[in-house]
């Protein structure tokens, strides 16, 4: 029993040591402002090893985004397809091949960039390619005048026949970070599906009768900081 404990525990300490990523992006999140030429995303190679790697945009709201093979890219990425020496750093370049979904809203689209390690010396090595995926935001010429801060302070909240209403109704999308209910003894329940509400979108918390009373929540900025909007009461 022993001897199998510490065989175990020396096979999480091989994983764990070779399933950190290579890639480290240098935002969270890339904002393309209308009249933009292109924005940049860096990523660098904090491996030993040098490390190729592939980049891509999809739909933030469907699955094949998720893919390379995907339907017709919303944006083109120069260089598509790189390599990346250790501790080096490559730019990667967005540019705008299609119209965006909305001249009057901001449109979110999945940014992926998937490591490609180099070919192990050892054939029983295990290896692991690690995936991420940051937000990109299009805003159009519309937006200029108006302040993304401001949206998640815009949020509707209230009561409705099949449960608890949250709303966004302004231009701009809202990526939530804890967000919970309170209920009437002051216990917090926590909305683990509720993580991006897009332009107009309506996420509802169903339950009948509701002991809900207020609603907390923290928002992701442009700049990826964390921000405090405080608890708000549910409207009836």
């Amino acid at each position: 029993m022993k001897k199998a404990f510490i065989f175990l525990v020396v096979i999480f300490i091989f994983i764990s040591s070779h399933a950190q990523a290579a890639f480290v992006l240098g935002s969270t999140r890339v904002v393309y402002n209308a009249g933009d030429n292109d924005v940049t995303l860096s990523v660098m190679n904090t491996s030993t090893l040098p490390y190729a790697g592939q980049a891509w945009t999809g739909p933030f709201h469907k699955e094949e985004g998720n893919s390379p093979h995907s339907d017709a890219p919303n944006f083109v990425i120069t260089p598509p397809v790189f390599r990346v020496e250790p501790g080096e750093t490559q730019k990667l370049r967005f540019i705008l091949a299609t119209p965006p979904l909305s001249e009057e809203v901001e449109s979110v689209y999945w940014i992926n960039v998937q490591e490609i390690p180099p070919e192990p010396k050892n054939s029983n090595t295990l290896q692991f390619a690690q995936r991420i995926r940051i937000k990109l935001f299009y805003r159009p010429d519309a937006l200029n005048e108006l302040s993304a801060s401001e949206a998640p302070d815009s949020l509707k909240i209230s009561f409705t026949e099949e449960g608890v209403s949250i709303k966004n109704p302004a231009p701009f999308s809202v990526s939530f970070l804890s967000p919970l209910l309170e209920d009437k003894t002051g216990k917090k329940h926590p909305l683990d599906a509720l993580l991006t509400l897009l332009p107009g979108e309506e996420f509802i918390v169903k339950c009948q009768p509701c002991g809900y009373t207020r609603f907390h929540f923290q928002s992701i900025n442009d700049f990826g900081g964390i921000d405090d909007h405080g608890p708000r009461e549910i409207s009836p």
